[in-house]
């Protein structure tokens, strides 16, 4: 359940990856499509949101920091020791998408 800002994964490349380094051993053989990914987002300034990142990658959830850096470009970053050390990447809005649609470089 979301009740603030949150996002779920709507596209992947592998759409059949599962979620096995989830700490929740019942999640592991889970799709990883559709999955609530940011969560809990509340704004923290202009442009400017924290609450927590989940990262497939590795089954951890984090603190997680987003910024509306540009009109077409978002920053989302995870962070530990209280958002010291901070990892993350920039997503760009996509003009145009329908689903199975793929569009852009990566």
């Amino acid at each position: 359940m979301c009740t603030a800002l949150c996002g779920k994964l709507v596209w992947l490349r592998d759409k059949g990856k599962k979620g096995v380094h989830n700490p929740d051993a019942a999640k592991r053989s889970r799709p990883l499509l559709g999955v609530l990914t940011i969560y809990g987002m509340k704004p923290k300034g202009d442009d400017a949101w924290r609450g927590k990142v989940y990262n497939a990658e590795d089954g951890k959830t984090y603190t997680g920091k987003m910024e509306l850096v540009t009109n077409t470009k978002l920053k989302l970053s995870g962070c530990v020791l209280g958002g010291l050390i901070c990892k993350g990447e920039t997503w760009r809005r996509v003009q145009r998408w329908a689903p199975g649609e793929v569009t852009g470089s990566g």
